[in-house]
């Protein structure tokens, strides 16, 4: 899931045209296969691992130009350490996020055609508060093994939505609760954790404040 808690970020920043995905990776970069069953806010995609020799600000700059003059709609955002590019049309999602490894090094992520319905059950029994806003929700099957991220925002404080999780988690059967606060050094931004785990599942929660109080939480089966 943690492939997916950064692919859910990258998808949540497009919005459409009228062709099809761009079916070609970005040139110079080297491919191996994660998985062709991840699903993300509704559409199944096909996830590859890609490397390469160039920055990842310089594949970047030459995806989006192709997919510009290919009449994608094209956006670039920032997220939890990644750059990511997108591509949109009505038919499908083309998502790529890179960092700086040596060179770049991310996933790219292709929407398939038969969209599969994840939002009836996007928290895998963690209860979302009543006035959260959800922005995108990602599901998973590894080796039989569900996952799900899910991002959303409410106007709680962070302490307000740091009790309700612990309270909540406690009251749906989560054990060996844990939460703590980081401050990072360099921007002096806080940032809130919780993990816990019911028999198989094991949850991760991290909370910041920006305008509204941003979560992103996962939850996935171990082995």
């Amino acid at each position: 899931m943690k492939v997916a808690f950064a692919l859910m970020l990258g998808v949540a920043v497009a919005a459409g045209s009228v062709m099809a995905c761009p079916v070609q990776s970005p040139a110079g970069l080297s491919v191996t296969p994660v998985g062709d069953n991840v699903s993300a806010n509704g559409q199944t995609m096909a996830l590859i691992q890609v490397q390469g020799k160039d920055s990842a600000e310089a594949v970047l700059a030459q995806a989006e130009k192709v997919w510009k003059a290919d009449g994608y709609d094209v956006r670039r955002t920032q997220a939890a350490g990644w750059s990511i590019l997108s591509a949109r049309s009505a038919q499908c999602l083309t998502t790529l996020q890179l960092v700086e490894r040596q060179g770049a090094f991310g996933y790219l992520a292709r929407s398939r055609k038969s969209p599969v319905q994840v939002a009836s059950a996007p928290s895998m029994g963690v209860p979302l508060p009543p006035d959260a806003q959800v922005a995108s929700s990602v599901a998973s099957v590894d080796d039989g093994r569900k996952g799900v991220a899910v991002a959303l925002s409410s106007p709680r404080s962070m302490d307000a939505m740091n009790r309700y999780f612990m309270e909540e988690l406690g009251r749906n059967g989560w054990s060996a609760l844990h939460s703590h606060k980081v401050r990072n050094s360099k921007s002096g931004v806080e940032s809130v954790f919780v993990t816990g785990q019911r028999q198989r599942e094991q949850v991760e929660i991290v909370m910041w404040r920006e305008r509204a109080t941003q979560v992103v939480m996962t939850v996935s089966e171990a082995l």
